[in-house]
């Protein structure tokens, strides 16, 4: 008897699972995973991405319905490695330098040419009007999207070995350079010894003088602290430091519409 009625209670409950209804949460919660390389502190533009989007699709789509989950600091890899999660789906958006994403989406390494823009808006100007193209391109070749532009300033050049105040200044420093050939080419082209190494590696090479210096914006010299490791700085404004928000393009289509469109406008407007 006890037997059975315990058997029978079971089948009660495992019946009462089945057909309780799913919450909305449960069913309708859409999950985002957003890495980037760099430490979350409020002067971080990167971690400010997060919250600006997180803010965006809570007031687009309500609070409950989309969570972003943060992977700063290069928790799952390098920014290339980012690019890579984003296009098989380990996550869902990147944030990244556009000369990074160039080794996947090569129409992007025109960002990259030397003194292409005179001025950030000039270079504003120049993206949202080939948006579209670019984006196209960008598709094509990878499989991501751009869904926000983020500027960062022009980027400079420090180094611990002596001022830079003419080009044949330049001769001879090593310089720390991304792994992107049209960067490489344009400091060989200076007469620098361009060394292409890893973000994550950089500090530590610049404090063991495995390189004499790096490029890169004031803010990225500010919050990596390269104050501590390099005495000279010099205002090249060779090149305008553009980050790219990316998601997959097959994923995003997949989405309800109006999750789709809030991702879109969310990126747009974190981006501004």
């Amino acid at each position: 008897m006890r037997k059975g009625f315990v058997t029978l209670m079971l089948a009660l409950c495992c019946a009462w699972m089945v057909s309780a209804p799913v919450t909305a949460d449960a069913a309708d919660k859409i999950v985002i995973r957003f890495a980037h390389s760099n430490t979350p502190t409020d002067m971080d533009p990167y971690h400010a991405l997060v919250t600006k989007m997180q803010d965006k699709l809570a007031q687009k789509l309500g609070a409950d319905r989309v969570e972003i989950q943060e992977f700063p600091a290069g928790q799952i890899g390098s920014e290339e490695r980012s690019f890579q999660d984003v296009q098989q789906g380990v996550i869902q958006i990147a944030s990244l330098a556009s000369n990074n994403a160039a080794v996947f989406a090569p129409s992007l390494y025109v960002l990259d040419l030397p003194y292409l823009f005179r001025t950030n808006q000039e270079g504003w100007d120049i993206l949202d009007k080939y948006w579209d193209a670019l984006n196209a391109k960008c598709i094509e070749e990878s499989g991501n999207r751009i869904i926000g532009w983020l500027d960062l300033g022009y980027r400079h050049i420090c180094n611990s070995k002596h001022p830079v105040r003419t080009i044949g200044d330049l001769k001879g420093l090593k310089i720390r350079v991304p792994n992107n050939p049209v960067m490489i080419n344009t400091f060989r082209a200076w007469g620098c010894e361009p060394t292409p190494l890893a973000w994550d590696e950089t500090f530590n090479a610049l404090q063991q003088k495995v390189v004499d210096g790096q490029e890169n914006s004031y803010v990225v010299f500010a919050s990596n602290k390269f104050e501590e490791v390099q005495k000279y700085m010099t205002e090249l404004r060779y090149k305008l430091q553009i980050i790219v928000m990316v998601v997959n393009d097959a994923w995003l289509k997949r989405q309800p519409a109006d999750v789709r469109e809030a991702i879109l406008e969310g990126g747009r407007l974190a981006t501004r």
